[in-house]
This record gives structure tokens, sequence and C-alpha cells, in this order.
């Protein structure tokens, strides 16, 4: 004898991550299965002969087939529902990390751009080791110096003066 089936869902079309509830019922059933097919992956389920079950639907390749499979003297019916399932939208905002703990939205603009250069220069500065600061430091120093003589030739000589002090002080300190 061919069982009866009676299969519904609350929603047929929804947006990923969506919850749907599911109503069977099945008369005649000596074994009932629930199978779930979002076209990425099948799961199937053992269940009561008539029930309800809530299933949040985030995955899917724009269909899952929800599938009642009951077994009666060695024969398989079926009865199944599809859902259309749409992609969730992204949303615009970007999420920033600071290097400062925090994390915020990210928002435009030269003061915002400076303070992350100098959050990340004072991070990368924490991962130099002590003993190569120092030649970190007269680096820089003279890639300042090549700049602005190139921009004004005569401030060769103070910007070596300038180099040259430094260094003194540094050996003083010690």
């Amino acid at each position: 004898m061919k069982p009866k089936i009676d299969l519904s869902v609350d929603k047929t079309k929804v947006t990923e991550g969506d919850v749907v509830e599911m109503t069977w019922s099945c008369s005649a059933a000596e074994k009932v299965q629930l199978i779930l097919d979002n076209g990425y992956k099948s799961s199937t389920i053992d269940v009561e002969p008539s029930g309800s079950k809530k299933f949040r639907l985030n995955r899917s390749k724009g269909k899952t087939h929800l599938v009642i499979c009951v077994t009666n003297s060695g024969k398989q019916y079926y009865n199944s529902v599809c859902v259309r399932v749409q992609k969730m939208k992204a949303t615009k905002a970007e999420e920033v990390h600071d290097y400062a703990g925090t994390k915020r939205v990210h928002k435009n603009g030269l003061r915002t751009s400076l303070e992350n250069a100098k959050a990340k220069i004072k991070m990368a500065w924490g991962y130099i080791p002590e003993s190569k600061r120092l030649a970190v430091k007269v680096l820089a120093i003279l890639t300042v110096i090549m700049i602005l003589t190139a921009i004004w030739p005569r401030l060769i000589s103070f910007s070596f003066f300038v180099l040259i002090a430094y260094l003194c002080w540094i050996i003083w300190k010690k």
C-alpha cells in the first residue's frame, strides 16, 4: 500500500541565513528520513512519521531540496519541496584594524591615513632588535639628507653636520 505523504514549508523563497520551518506527516510508514540537498552537500536524518523541524539555510547553489523518504514494505516513496535561496548582499562597510587594539569602520581621509601609517611604523619598530635600531635611525637620517639636498644643494654640509652630531651624542651617551 502506497503511503500518503504530506510535506510543506512556511517559505519557498528565502535569503541565505533565513530559517525555514518544514512540516510533514506520513501514513503507513516503517521508516521516515528527511533529506536536505543544497547543491553542495546532501544530509539525511531519521525522523518520526509526523512532525516539524526548523532549518537555517545558509550555503546553497540557488535551490535547496527538502525531501521526505518513506520506507514501507521494502519500497521507498518520496515527496519533496524546493526552496529558492538567494545570496546575501554584502555590506559596504570595511572593518579596519588600526594596530592599537581596536577595530573600527574605515573612513577615508588624510588624517586617518597618517594615523594608520604612524601605528604601523610604531608596531614595526617594536619588532626590530635593539642592536639594529641605531642602524635604522642612521639610515632614516641619511634618506632625509638625500631628499633635502636634492631639493636644496646648499644643505648638504649642514645635514652631514647634524648626522655627525647625532652619532657623537649616541657614542657619548653609551
